[in-house]
Protein backbone atom coordinates (compact mmCIF):
# COMPACT_ATOMS: atom_id res chain seq x y z
CA UNK A 1 0.00 0.00 0.00
CA UNK A 2 2.91 2.36 0.64
CA UNK A 3 3.63 2.28 -3.08
CA UNK A 4 0.06 3.14 -3.92
CA UNK A 5 0.37 6.81 -3.15
CA UNK A 6 0.55 7.34 0.63
CA UNK A 7 1.29 10.85 1.79
CA UNK A 8 4.92 11.80 1.45
CA UNK A 9 5.62 9.13 -1.14
CA UNK A 10 7.78 10.60 -3.91
CA UNK A 11 6.04 10.73 -7.25
CA UNK A 12 8.85 8.87 -8.97
CA UNK A 13 8.79 6.02 -6.44
CA UNK A 14 5.01 5.85 -6.71
CA UNK A 15 5.17 5.64 -10.48
CA UNK A 16 7.85 2.94 -10.39
CA UNK A 17 5.67 0.93 -8.02
CA UNK A 18 2.66 1.30 -10.29
CA UNK A 19 4.73 0.33 -13.31
CA UNK A 20 5.93 -2.80 -11.51
CA UNK A 21 2.33 -3.73 -10.73
CA UNK A 22 1.32 -3.20 -14.35
CA UNK A 23 4.13 -5.43 -15.60
CA UNK A 24 3.33 -8.18 -13.09
CA UNK A 25 -0.36 -7.96 -14.04
CA UNK A 26 0.05 -9.94 -17.23
CA UNK A 27 2.08 -12.83 -15.77
CA UNK A 28 -0.94 -14.99 -14.99
CA UNK A 29 -4.39 -14.93 -13.45
CA UNK A 30 -3.10 -15.18 -9.88
CA UNK A 31 -0.76 -12.21 -10.46
CA UNK A 32 -3.60 -10.30 -12.09
CA UNK A 33 -5.91 -11.00 -9.13
CA UNK A 34 -3.35 -9.76 -6.61
CA UNK A 35 -2.55 -6.69 -8.68
CA UNK A 36 -6.27 -5.82 -8.86
CA UNK A 37 -6.41 -6.01 -5.07
CA UNK A 38 -3.72 -3.31 -4.78
CA UNK A 39 -6.06 -0.92 -6.63
CA UNK A 40 -3.11 0.15 -8.80
CA UNK A 41 -5.45 0.79 -11.70
CA UNK A 42 -7.56 3.17 -9.61
CA UNK A 43 -4.41 5.03 -8.56
CA UNK A 44 -3.44 5.45 -12.19
CA UNK A 45 -6.91 6.84 -12.90
CA UNK A 46 -6.40 9.41 -10.15
CA UNK A 47 -3.09 10.47 -11.65
CA UNK A 48 -4.82 11.08 -14.97
CA UNK A 49 -6.84 13.80 -13.22
CA UNK A 50 -3.88 15.51 -11.52
CA UNK A 51 -2.40 18.86 -12.59
CA UNK A 52 1.09 17.53 -13.37
CA UNK A 53 1.27 16.78 -17.11
CA UNK A 54 4.43 14.68 -16.77
CA UNK A 55 2.74 12.50 -14.16
CA UNK A 56 -0.33 12.23 -16.39
CA UNK A 57 1.78 11.12 -19.36
CA UNK A 58 3.64 8.58 -17.22
CA UNK A 59 0.32 7.25 -15.93
CA UNK A 60 -0.94 6.79 -19.49
CA UNK A 61 2.24 4.93 -20.44
CA UNK A 62 1.84 2.59 -17.46
CA UNK A 63 -1.85 2.06 -18.24
CA UNK A 64 -0.86 0.86 -21.70
CA UNK A 65 1.05 -2.00 -20.03
CA UNK A 66 -2.14 -3.45 -18.55
CA UNK A 67 -3.71 -6.47 -20.27
CA UNK A 68 -6.41 -5.26 -22.72
CA UNK A 69 -9.21 -6.99 -20.82
CA UNK A 70 -8.39 -4.98 -17.70
CA UNK A 71 -8.39 -1.54 -19.27
CA UNK A 72 -11.23 -1.72 -21.82
CA UNK A 73 -13.48 0.34 -19.55
CA UNK A 74 -10.91 3.16 -19.50
CA UNK A 75 -10.25 3.45 -23.22
CA UNK A 76 -13.42 5.39 -24.19
CA UNK A 77 -12.68 7.87 -21.41
CA UNK A 78 -9.11 8.32 -22.59
CA UNK A 79 -10.32 9.08 -26.11
CA UNK A 80 -12.98 11.51 -24.86
CA UNK A 81 -10.42 13.26 -22.64
CA UNK A 82 -7.97 13.61 -25.53
CA UNK A 83 -10.51 15.63 -27.51
CA UNK A 84 -10.67 18.35 -24.86
CA UNK A 85 -6.95 18.89 -24.34
CA UNK A 86 -3.99 20.36 -26.18
CA UNK A 87 -0.27 19.70 -26.09
CA UNK A 88 1.40 16.30 -25.87
CA UNK A 89 -1.10 14.61 -23.55
CA UNK A 90 -3.88 13.97 -26.13
CA UNK A 91 -1.47 12.01 -28.31
CA UNK A 92 -0.36 9.94 -25.31
CA UNK A 93 -3.99 9.12 -24.56
CA UNK A 94 -4.70 8.16 -28.17
CA UNK A 95 -1.52 6.08 -28.36
CA UNK A 96 -2.68 4.09 -25.34
CA UNK A 97 -6.05 3.54 -27.03
CA UNK A 98 -4.34 2.55 -30.29
CA UNK A 99 -2.21 -0.04 -28.52
CA UNK A 100 -5.35 -1.40 -26.91
CA UNK A 101 -7.08 -1.74 -30.30
CA UNK A 102 -3.99 -3.44 -31.73
CA UNK A 103 -3.67 -6.04 -28.99
CA UNK A 104 -7.15 -6.67 -27.61
CA UNK A 105 -8.42 -10.08 -28.81
CA UNK A 106 -11.79 -8.65 -29.89
CA UNK A 107 -11.92 -4.87 -29.35
CA UNK A 108 -15.49 -3.55 -29.16
CA UNK A 109 -16.60 -1.93 -32.40
CA UNK A 110 -17.76 1.16 -30.53
CA UNK A 111 -14.28 1.78 -29.12
CA UNK A 112 -12.64 1.25 -32.51
CA UNK A 113 -15.10 3.67 -34.12
CA UNK A 114 -14.47 6.29 -31.45
CA UNK A 115 -10.69 5.99 -31.85
CA UNK A 116 -10.83 6.02 -35.65
CA UNK A 117 -13.04 9.12 -35.65
CA UNK A 118 -10.68 10.92 -33.28
CA UNK A 119 -7.59 10.04 -35.33
CA UNK A 120 -9.36 11.08 -38.54
CA UNK A 121 -10.30 14.47 -37.04
CA UNK A 122 -6.76 15.10 -35.81
CA UNK A 123 -5.18 14.08 -39.11
CA UNK A 124 -7.27 16.70 -40.89
CA UNK A 125 -6.59 19.50 -38.42
CA UNK A 126 -3.16 18.96 -36.81
CA UNK A 127 0.19 20.17 -38.04
CA UNK A 128 3.85 19.54 -37.30
CA UNK A 129 4.52 17.55 -34.09
CA UNK A 130 0.83 16.99 -33.33
CA UNK A 131 0.41 15.48 -36.80
CA UNK A 132 3.49 13.30 -36.30
CA UNK A 133 2.10 12.05 -32.99
CA UNK A 134 -1.29 11.30 -34.52
CA UNK A 135 0.30 9.37 -37.39
CA UNK A 136 2.22 7.40 -34.77
CA UNK A 137 -1.11 6.49 -33.16
CA UNK A 138 -2.40 5.27 -36.51
CA UNK A 139 0.80 3.26 -36.99
CA UNK A 140 0.37 1.62 -33.58
CA UNK A 141 -3.26 0.73 -34.26
CA UNK A 142 -2.51 -0.72 -37.70
CA UNK A 143 0.57 -2.65 -36.56
CA UNK A 144 -1.41 -5.86 -36.00
CA UNK A 145 -3.98 -7.68 -38.08
CA UNK A 146 -6.54 -7.29 -35.31
CA UNK A 147 -5.95 -3.56 -35.08
CA UNK A 148 -6.23 -2.99 -38.82
CA UNK A 149 -9.31 -5.20 -38.99
CA UNK A 150 -11.02 -3.23 -36.22
CA UNK A 151 -10.16 0.19 -37.65
CA UNK A 152 -11.05 -0.80 -41.21
CA UNK A 153 -14.67 -1.43 -40.24
CA UNK A 154 -15.04 2.19 -39.09
CA UNK A 155 -16.51 5.11 -41.00
CA UNK A 156 -13.36 7.23 -40.68
CA UNK A 157 -10.98 4.53 -41.94
CA UNK A 158 -10.80 5.73 -45.56
CA UNK A 159 -10.14 9.32 -44.49
CA UNK A 160 -7.32 8.14 -42.22
CA UNK A 161 -5.67 6.19 -45.04
CA UNK A 162 -5.99 9.07 -47.53
CA UNK A 163 -4.59 11.57 -44.99
CA UNK A 164 -1.73 9.21 -44.22
CA UNK A 165 -0.93 8.94 -47.92
CA UNK A 166 -0.91 12.71 -48.30
CA UNK A 167 1.48 12.99 -45.35
CA UNK A 168 3.97 10.67 -47.05
CA UNK A 169 4.57 13.52 -49.52
CA UNK A 170 4.92 16.14 -46.79
CA UNK A 171 8.12 18.25 -46.94
CA UNK A 172 8.24 17.97 -43.13
CA UNK A 173 10.59 15.01 -42.61
CA UNK A 174 9.22 13.74 -39.24
CA UNK A 175 5.69 13.79 -40.71
CA UNK A 176 6.87 11.88 -43.78
CA UNK A 177 8.65 9.25 -41.68
CA UNK A 178 5.66 8.75 -39.37
CA UNK A 179 3.31 8.44 -42.34
CA UNK A 180 5.53 5.87 -44.05
CA UNK A 181 5.60 3.81 -40.86
CA UNK A 182 1.80 3.89 -40.60
CA UNK A 183 1.39 2.96 -44.27
CA UNK A 184 3.90 0.11 -44.15
CA UNK A 185 2.30 -1.27 -40.96
CA UNK A 186 -1.16 -1.20 -42.51
CA UNK A 187 -0.03 -2.82 -45.77
CA UNK A 188 1.81 -5.57 -43.87
CA UNK A 189 -1.18 -6.23 -41.63
CA UNK A 190 -3.48 -6.35 -44.65
CA UNK A 191 -1.41 -9.22 -46.05
CA UNK A 192 -1.45 -11.12 -42.76
CA UNK A 193 -5.17 -10.88 -41.94
CA UNK A 194 -6.33 -14.38 -41.01
CA UNK A 195 -9.58 -16.24 -41.26
CA UNK A 196 -11.91 -15.06 -38.53
CA UNK A 197 -10.66 -11.47 -38.84
CA UNK A 198 -12.68 -9.11 -40.98
CA UNK A 199 -10.65 -7.59 -43.84
CA UNK A 200 -11.31 -3.99 -44.88
CA UNK A 201 -14.75 -4.05 -46.54
CA UNK A 202 -13.43 -2.30 -49.65
CA UNK A 203 -10.60 -4.85 -50.02
CA UNK A 204 -13.04 -7.15 -51.80
CA UNK A 205 -11.84 -5.44 -55.00
CA UNK A 206 -8.80 -7.73 -54.80
CA UNK A 207 -6.41 -4.76 -54.71
CA UNK A 208 -6.58 -3.70 -51.07
CA UNK A 209 -9.33 -1.10 -51.42
CA UNK A 210 -8.37 2.43 -50.42
CA UNK A 211 -5.17 1.18 -48.81
CA UNK A 212 -4.08 -0.37 -52.08
CA UNK A 213 -5.06 2.69 -54.11
CA UNK A 214 -3.11 5.00 -51.84
CA UNK A 215 -0.08 2.72 -51.76
CA UNK A 216 0.02 2.20 -55.52
CA UNK A 217 -0.61 5.90 -56.11
CA UNK A 218 2.51 6.72 -54.11
CA UNK A 219 4.74 4.02 -55.56
CA UNK A 220 6.74 6.23 -57.95
CA UNK A 221 7.37 8.79 -55.19
CA UNK A 222 8.35 6.06 -52.72
CA UNK A 223 10.71 4.41 -55.23
CA UNK A 224 12.37 7.78 -55.78
CA UNK A 225 12.85 8.22 -52.03
CA UNK A 226 14.13 4.67 -51.62
CA UNK A 227 16.74 5.01 -54.34
CA UNK A 228 17.69 8.69 -54.38
CA UNK A 229 17.07 10.32 -51.00
CA UNK A 230 20.27 11.51 -49.30
CA UNK A 231 18.62 10.91 -45.92
CA UNK A 232 19.15 7.32 -44.75
CA UNK A 233 16.06 7.35 -42.53
CA UNK A 234 13.88 8.35 -45.46
CA UNK A 235 15.39 5.65 -47.67
CA UNK A 236 14.74 3.00 -45.02
CA UNK A 237 11.19 4.23 -44.44
CA UNK A 238 10.47 4.19 -48.18
CA UNK A 239 11.95 0.70 -48.52
CA UNK A 240 9.69 -0.49 -45.71
CA UNK A 241 6.66 0.86 -47.59
CA UNK A 242 7.84 -0.80 -50.81
CA UNK A 243 8.48 -4.06 -49.01
CA UNK A 244 4.98 -4.07 -47.49
CA UNK A 245 3.40 -3.06 -50.80
CA UNK A 246 5.24 -5.85 -52.62
CA UNK A 247 3.83 -8.44 -50.24
CA UNK A 248 0.75 -8.10 -52.45
CA UNK A 249 0.90 -9.18 -56.09
CA UNK A 250 -0.90 -6.01 -57.20
CA UNK A 251 1.60 -3.94 -55.23
CA UNK A 252 4.60 -5.77 -56.64
CA UNK A 253 3.31 -5.26 -60.17
CA UNK A 254 2.86 -1.54 -59.52
CA UNK A 255 6.37 -1.32 -58.10
CA UNK A 256 8.26 -3.05 -60.90
CA UNK A 257 6.45 -0.91 -63.47
CA UNK A 258 8.18 2.20 -62.08
CA UNK A 259 11.14 2.95 -64.32
CA UNK A 260 14.42 2.12 -62.62
CA UNK A 261 12.82 0.50 -59.57
CA UNK A 262 14.40 -2.95 -59.87
CA UNK A 263 17.84 -1.67 -60.84
CA UNK A 264 17.78 1.04 -58.19
CA UNK A 265 16.84 -1.31 -55.38
CA UNK A 266 19.45 -3.92 -56.35
CA UNK A 267 22.19 -1.30 -56.74
CA UNK A 268 24.24 -1.56 -53.54
CA UNK A 269 26.93 1.02 -54.40
CA UNK A 270 25.40 3.78 -52.30
CA UNK A 271 23.88 1.49 -49.67
CA UNK A 272 25.54 1.81 -46.29
CA UNK A 273 24.44 0.12 -43.13
CA UNK A 274 22.97 -3.26 -42.32
CA UNK A 275 19.35 -2.05 -42.13
CA UNK A 276 19.42 -0.42 -45.57
CA UNK A 277 20.91 -3.53 -47.19
CA UNK A 278 18.40 -5.81 -45.52
CA UNK A 279 15.39 -3.70 -46.49
CA UNK A 280 16.56 -3.54 -50.12
CA UNK A 281 16.88 -7.33 -50.15
CA UNK A 282 13.44 -7.81 -48.59
CA UNK A 283 11.79 -5.69 -51.28
CA UNK A 284 13.14 -7.86 -54.10
CA UNK A 285 12.47 -11.03 -52.13
CA UNK A 286 8.83 -10.01 -51.78
CA UNK A 287 8.62 -9.14 -55.47
CA UNK A 288 9.91 -12.51 -56.73
CA UNK A 289 7.61 -14.40 -54.36
CA UNK A 290 4.85 -13.77 -56.93
CA UNK A 291 4.99 -16.07 -59.94
CA UNK A 292 3.19 -13.55 -62.15
CA UNK A 293 6.05 -11.04 -61.82
CA UNK A 294 8.13 -12.91 -64.39
CA UNK A 295 5.56 -12.04 -67.04
CA UNK A 296 5.74 -8.35 -66.10
CA UNK A 297 9.51 -7.84 -65.95
CA UNK A 298 10.59 -10.50 -68.43
CA UNK A 299 12.71 -13.63 -67.84
CA UNK A 300 16.11 -11.87 -67.87
CA UNK A 301 15.22 -9.31 -65.17
CA UNK A 302 13.42 -12.02 -63.19
CA UNK A 303 16.55 -14.20 -63.22
CA UNK A 304 18.68 -11.28 -62.02
CA UNK A 305 16.26 -10.65 -59.15
CA UNK A 306 16.29 -14.32 -58.17
CA UNK A 307 20.09 -14.34 -58.20
CA UNK A 308 20.17 -11.19 -56.04
CA UNK A 309 17.82 -12.82 -53.52
CA UNK A 310 19.92 -16.01 -53.49
CA UNK A 311 23.16 -14.09 -52.80
CA UNK A 312 21.70 -12.51 -49.70
CA UNK A 313 21.51 -8.85 -48.67
CA UNK A 314 25.22 -8.16 -48.21
CA UNK A 315 26.73 -9.41 -51.51
CA UNK A 316 26.83 -7.19 -54.58
CA UNK A 317 26.29 -8.76 -57.99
Amino acid sequence: DSMMGGEGCAAEVQMRGLELMARLWGLGEECARRCRETRAKQELEKLLACDDMLLQMNAVEVLSLLPPEDCSDLIPRLIDTSENLSGALPSCLLLCASRYIAHAPSPPAAIAAKLCASISTRLSSCRDQDLVDTLSCLAAGAATTGGLSALAQCEGYSKCVVACGASVESPHEPTRLAAMLALSNALSSLKRIQSGQAPPPDASDGRGGVLGRVGCGLVAFVVSLATKSPVVEQRVGALCVLSALCLHEWGAKAGVCVEGMVEGIMDLKDASGKRLLEEKHQVIKNVVSHNAISEVVGPEAHSRMQAYVSRGPYVAG
